[in-house]
């Protein structure tokens, strides 16, 4: 239930408040004593390939840091998924469909939030797996 219930938070904008309340990620590691998390969700979409969502979260002294995020979807006949958002560390894009391309945000992007949660609603597959 914690994940889903951290998956849900990031999505909304906020994981930092979520993470705290869970007293910190060293909490969500220790079991295993893992210094890194690796969240996934998948959700289907009518008539298409599932959207599926990751999220790699690393501790950093007492704090976190968004590792990797992306938000992908197979589109057949093409081998490599289709990127809607695709986060290493402080490199940030999302597929913008004016410019038929992954690009840099232009607004300014909170690094202990997700890039999810950060996407502007114009983003049409982002948007509607946030609010799912």
């Amino acid at each position: 239930m914690d994940v889903l219930s951290l998956l849900a938070n990031a999505a909304r904008g906020k994981l930092d408040a979520t993470i705290s309340e869970m007293s910190g990620l060293a909490a969500l590691t220790t079991y295993d004593r893992a210094d890194s998390v690796g969240l996934g969700i998948s959700m289907h979409v009518p008539g298409h390939e599932p959207l599926d969502y990751a999220l790699s979260l690393n501790q950093q002294g007492n704090a976190y840091r968004i590792e990797r995020e992306t938000l992908t979807q197979l589109r057949p006949p093409y081998e490599n998924p289709f990127l809607h958002i695709d986060s290493h560390n402080s490199d940030i894009k999302y597929y913008e469909i004016d410019k038929n391309k992954l690009v840099r945000p232009n607004w300014e992007h909170n690094p202990r939030e997700t890039s999810l949660a950060q996407v502007p609603k114009m983003f049409r597959e982002p948007e509607d797996f946030r609010q799912n």
